[in-house]
């Protein structure tokens, strides 16, 4: 999510990918998520950013 909101407002892109490396840190101390998880959510969501932006609707 943080990707396509920093693409979307790139004025505010810097503190956009700080919060969500914050909320992924948080979550993997806390033993919410394993590093992997993380890893592969990132995976996605960069390929669905890309998808999103390259769509023509």
């Amino acid at each position: 999510m943080s990707l396509l909101l920093a693409d979307l407002l790139p004025e505010r892109r810097v503190r956009l990918l700080a919060i969500g490396q914050q909320g992924i840190t948080a979550q993997v101390l806390c033993a919410i998520h394993y590093p992997s998880d993380v890893e592969a959510g990132q995976r996605l969501e960069s390929a669905a950013v890309e998808q999103i932006l390259s769509s023509d609707q």
